[in-house]
C-alpha cells in the first residue's frame, strides 16, 4: 500500500501531500480493525444486521420454495467502486451460486464494476467463476490500469474487460443471458445531461456489451463516452444511485445490495478535507466539472445508504464485504484474488452454509 501511494500524485495532492510508510499502513489498518470491531458493536451495525436478516430470509425461502413463493420479488444491486468491484464478483458470482441463489432474482442492476458482474451472474454458474477471475487475472495486467503519463488521460481501459467478455475462454454466453428469466439493466450516466438512467441491457443497441461498457466507462480515467440506444452515456457512478426509480419500476419485495466498501469503511463515503477543497476549486470550473463529480461520488452514495436506512414498502439488506484493503486503482493479482475468497466466503457464512474446502476459483490457461 505504501509502494502504491508513493507512485500516486493523485492520492498526495488529495491527502495534502502526507507521507505514508508501510508502518503508517499498518497503523491505519490497526485502528480500523479497532474501529470495526467498535462499530459492529453499535446501533447504526444492528440496524443494517437487522434489515439484512430479513432479506436473508426471504432469499432462502424463495430458494427452497421457488414458484410457490410468487410474493417474494428479489432484486439483486451491483454496486460500482473500479477494482474494489472484486469483492462484489467475490459476493455475487462465487458466494451466491455457493449457497444455491444464482436463480432466485427477478431483476439485476449493474453499477459500473458491478455491471460485468451481473451479466456474468444472470449467464450462470458454469461462466460465474470465469467473470470473477477478469478482476484478478486481465484487470491487474498494464494494459487495463497505468497511471504513466503516456497513458493519461486514459489511466483506466475498460477495453481490456469488455475484449475478455467477448472473445477467448472468459467470453459471455450473451444467448444465456437474453433467454434467462431474470431482467438485467445497468446504470449509465447521460453525457449530456449528467443524468443516471436505468438501460435495459437485453434490449440495448447496437448491443448488451455497448450498454456494459457504458456503465463502466469514468470519465476522468477512460475519457470516452459510449453510445447506447442513440445516446451517448458515461459511467454510472458519475450520478446517484437511482434507488427510488429501482422501486418504483421493478416493484421488489426485497433488494439486495452489494456496495463493494467494508462497514468499518463506510467513513469513505465522506470526503476528507483535501477532497472537499479541490471538490469547491473544481466547481469553480467548467472545464473541471468531471472532477468535481469524481469527489463527490462518495457523497451521493452515502445519501443512498441513508435512503436505504428510511425506507419503509421494501426491505432492502446490504451485504457488506470483509475489508481486503482494496482501492480502485489495486493492481496486485494476489490481494484482488484474496479479495474475491475473502468476501465469498462472507455471503457462506452469512446465509449459513457450510464453508467448502476449497472455492470454485477460476485460473485461465495462459497462468
Amino acid at each position: 500500500m505504501a509502494r502504491e501511494y508513493e507512485k500516486s500524485p493523485v492520492k498526495k495532492i488529495l491527502n495534502l501531500n502526507a507521507k505514508m510508510s508501510p508502518k503508517d499502513f499498518a497503523h491505519t489498518e490497526a485502528i480500523r480493525d479497532d474501529a470495526d470491531f467498535e462499530r459492529r458493536k453499535d446501533e447504526e451495525f444492528h440496524a443494517w444486521e437487522k434489515n439484512l436478516k430479513v432479506v436473508v430470509g426471504h432469499l432462502l425461502e424463495k430458494r427452497d420454495h421457488g414458484t410457490e413463493r410468487k410474493d417474494i420479488r428479489p432484486l439483486l444491486l451491483i454496486l460500482g467502486g473500479g477494482m474494489k468491484g472484486a469483492s462484489g464478483a467475490g459476493q455475487a458470482l462465487i458466494g451466491l451460486p455457493a449457497v444455491g441463489l444464482d436463480t432466485v432474482f427477478d431483476t439485476v442492476v449493474g453499477i459500473s464494476a458491478g455491471a460485468p458482474t451481473a451479466a456474468y451472474f444472470i449467464g450462470g454458474r458454469e461462466q460465474s467463476a470465469k467473470g470473477a477471475s477478469i478482476f484478478y487475472e486481465e484487470c491487474t495486467e498494464g494494459e487495463f490500469i497505468n497511471t504513466s503519463v503516456k497513458r493519461l488521460p486514459r489511466i483506466m481501459d475498460i477495453d481490456v474487460v469488455t475484449e475478455a467478455m467477448s472473445h477467448g475462454e472468459k467470453a459471455l454466453e450473451k444467448q444465456k443471458v437474453l433467454d434467462s428469466r431474470t431482467d438485467f439493466f445497468v446504470v449509465a450516466t447521460g453525457k449530456k445531461d449528467g443524468r443516471g438512467e436505468l438501460i435495459d441491457a437485453k434490449t440495448a443497441q447496437p448491443g448488451m456489451m455497448n450498454a456494459i461498457a457504458a456503465s463502466m466507462a469514468v470519465p476522468i480515467a477512460y475519457k470516452k463516452a459510449i453510445e447506447v440506444n442513440g445516446k451517448e452515456y458515461v459511467d454510472g457512478t458519475f450520478s446517484p444511485v437511482p434507488l427510488e426509480e429501482i422501486v418504483k419500476k421493478f416493484n421488489p419485495t426485497d433488494i439486495l445490495v452489494l456496495p463493494q466498501v467494508p462497514f468499518n469503511r463506510t467513513d469513505a463515503f465522506e470526503l476528507n478535507f483535501g477532497e472537499k477543497i479541490v471538490a469547491e476549486f473544481a466547481h469553480r470550473f467548467d472545464s473541471l466539472n468531471t472532477v468535481e463529480k469524481f469527489l463527490r461520488i462518495k457523497e451521493e452514495i452515502r445519501k443512498s445508504m441513508e435512503y436505504i436506512q428510511k425506507q419503509k414498502g421494501v426491505h432492502i439488506g446490504v451485504l457488506w464485504p470483509p475489508d481486503s484493503a482494496l482501492n480502485p486503482l489495486t493492481t496486485d493479482p494476489d490481494q484482488v484474488e484474496a479479495a474475491v475468497m475473502e468476501s465469498a466466503r462472507g455471503v457462506i457464512r452469512t446465509f449459513g452454509a457450510e464453508q467448502p474446502g476449497k472455492l470454485d476459483i477460476f485460473h485461465s490457461r495462459r497462468q
